[in-house]
């Protein structure tokens, strides 16, 4: 009889499980939902977490983190991490040795060679498009944080003064300048010797190993042979310039893959999926699902229920909503996990408004607009600052799921600071400044603007209405509009220095405190250069000096005190409103196995290698 009942729950089991098993939806597929949709699949071009994340399933570097850790690394196209004890950093820090791996395939079957690590890297220096990546990489090789910089200091001519309107050349004797800026700069900094690559630091460079590591698609390595096939430089330096700076749909691998990584591209249809296959010629452990869609769904609603009825498996889900998923069947939920990020409001000081700009109204100081000097006032700029209330967003939209940041370095990094007193939520601060600022005329007269966000962003919404609210309850004349974009048109147009007021996030590439103050704050940074020539006339007195300085001192204390200067004059000057800094979080179906959060990682789009649907 025992006998029988074990028997019976035995098949009972089984059948549960079965039926369970059955239950998975697509389950040799993984399928995220995101808010947001791809900017560009060029590593290169890319610098948005939802292109990366496609980049990084696809494309590999030279190391990988090591699970969960922000601090060690291994091997992974390189076969040995460089050091000093090993002999792969030079004496004065400055040369490192990378052996690389052999027998690795790209996935059209080429073999991997040293010589794609130097033509991938030289050809991110001359490509370096505006706003993009390319600057991690030329700031320690060169010294300089664009290529256009080079051309200028060799030359005495600005980059773009070079060249007509139709992108040639004006004055021959400028040809050998650009050659020059290749030979004496990008030639030397990257170099092929047997199986190494040999990569020559400008100056010693404090975070440069961890600006490699798996997860910066833009460390990434592409195919020589395939790359120059498509089109894009054929790694001469006679005509570098020609592929410098491209739009994005005019680089030709703007929507072509051709990677070393566990999962090929099938298909790209922008806005709508991303399909990718197991590479069945992957060098490391094949990954266990075959295919992995990332969906595009901007609205909540529908992400919602197609993760409830297990059509996706993962999906995007701001904190404010988070209280419609947990505890539903099939469900699994992580929340307030590390993320090096933070979320800001950004000023343009100087608005462009030739031709006219409909985002600026009148583009007067009438109550129907705004001028092109509207933020360059520190009154306007800490008015808005007073009309934030982050315990409102912090606590009542995200549900605590995020802390109060205080300026453009986070926590737990090196020299996060607390926020300087008089800047915190104030309706009577901010009147006082309003009243301060062009001379009284602006509270007489009132403004108009409209302030861009991520179309699905709502918590960005929310920011913006409650800055808009306050605003009117302070005075009526006072009109912010807030308005959505897709996530491409939205990094275009503020690059082009349309947008008057507008929020993004940055995510830390890598985990030191220049990845986050440098390219938020310095005039060329990705941020730092959409903010108006009146800021950068400002910064390059008062914040590039030191933030050049940071970057190369090795001592922890001193460079402690410098990025916590830093914080303190961004604060002061209200140059930029630092919202808050999100925790992450992860919901999935509980039949997702194997996920994990690493801070810098997963911040930077899903790792799909180590997913898995399971029943168990």
């Amino acid at each position: 009889m025992k006998r029988n009942v074990v028997l019976i729950l035995s098949l009972l089991l089984l059948v549960w499980t079965s039926t369970y098993a059955a239950e998975i939806k697509n389950p040799d597929t993984i399928i995220e939902a995101l808010a947001l949709n791809q900017e560009s699949l060029d590593p290169y071009f890319q610098y948005d977490i939802t292109s990366n994340e496609v980049c990084k399933t696809v494309y590999e570097n030279l190391l990988a983190w090591v699970g969960e850790s922000v601090t060690d690394y291994k091997p992974h196209l390189a076969t040995a991490i460089p050091s000093q004890e090993n002999g792969m950093i030079s004496a004065d820090g400055r040369v490192y040795t990378f052996p690389i791996r052999k027998n690795v395939k790209f996935h059209n079957g080429n073999d991997l060679t040293p010589e794609d690590i130097e033509y991938t890297y030289e050809r991110a220096m001359i490509f370096d498009r505006a706003g993009g990546p390319s600057w991690m990489i030329l700031e320690p090789l060169t010294g300089y944080s664009t290529i256009e910089s080079i051309v200028e200091a060799e030359s005495g001519v600005p980059y773009p003064k070079m060249f007509d309107q139709d992108g040639k050349l004006i004055d021959p004797a400028h040809k050998d300048i650009l050659v020059r800026v290749f030979e004496k700069y990008v030639a030397p900094a990257v170099e092929v010797k047997g199986d190494n690559v040999i990569i020559t630091l400008k100056t010693p460079y404090a975070p440069f190993l961890s600006e490699l590591p798996q997860g910066a698609g833009w460390f990434s390595i592409l195919d020589k042979e395939w790359s120059i096939e498509q089109g894009a430089w054929d790694g001469k330096a006679d005509n570098w310039w020609q592929f410098h700076d491209p739009k994005a749909e005019k680089d030709p691998l703007y929507s072509k893959m051709n990677g070393t990584g566990p999962y090929k591209l099938v298909k790209w249809d922008n806005g709508v999926e991303v399909v990718l296959e197991r590479f069945e010629g992957y060098w490391g452990k094949k990954p266990q699902a075959k295919y992995v869609k990332i969906l595009t769904m901007p609205e909540w609603s529908t992400r919602k229920a197609a993760l409830l009825a297990g059509d996706v498996d993962i999906a995007s889900v701001d904190p404010q909503y988070l209280s419609q998923v947990e505890g539903q069947p099939g469900i699994r939920v992580h929340k307030k996990l590390d993320q090096l990020s933070v979320y800001m409001l950004f000023f343009n000081q100087t608005i462009k408004t030739e031709g006219g700009n409909r985002y600026v109204g009148s583009g007067k100081l009438d109550g129907k607009g705004v001028p092109s000097d509207f933020f360059e006032d520190i009154h306007v700029r800490k008015a808005f600052s007073h009309l934030y209330n982050d315990a409102v967003i912090i606590n009542d939209v995200q549900a605590g799921n995020a802390i109060p940041a205080y300026g453009p370095v986070v926590k737990p990094l090196l020299g996060y600071t607390t926020k300087e007193p008089g800047y915190n939520h104030s309706m009577e601060k901010a009147a006082a400044e309003f009243k301060l600022a062009f001379g009284g005329k602006l509270w007489e007269k009132g403004f108009k603007l409209v302030a861009a966000y991520a179309t699905g962003r709502m918590v960005d919404k929310a920011v913006l209405d409650l800055i808009s609210y306050n605003a009117r309850k302070l005075n009526p004349k006072f009109k912010v509009e807030s308005q959505s974009f897709a996530w491409s048109t939205l990094l275009s147009d503020y690059l082009n220095g349309v947008y008057p007021m507008w929020i993004l996030e940055w995510n830390a590439d890598y985990p030191d405190p220049h990845n986050m103050a440098y390219p938020i704050l310095h005039p060329t940074g990705f941020y730092g250069s959409a903010l108006g020539a009146a800021y950068h006339t400002w910064a390059n007195e008062h914040l590039a000096p030191l933030l050049d300085q940071a970057v190369s001192e090795f001592d922890s204390k001193k460079r402690e005190g410098l990025y916590r200067e830093i914080c303190k004059r961004a604060e002061e000057n209200a140059v930029i409103v630092f919202l808050y800094q999100p925790t992450r979080v992860h919901v999935e179906r509980e039949w997702v196995k194997g996920w994990f959060n690493n801070a810098i990682t997963e911040s930077a789009g899903r790792n799909f290698y180590l997913l898995r649907k399971s029943a168990d």
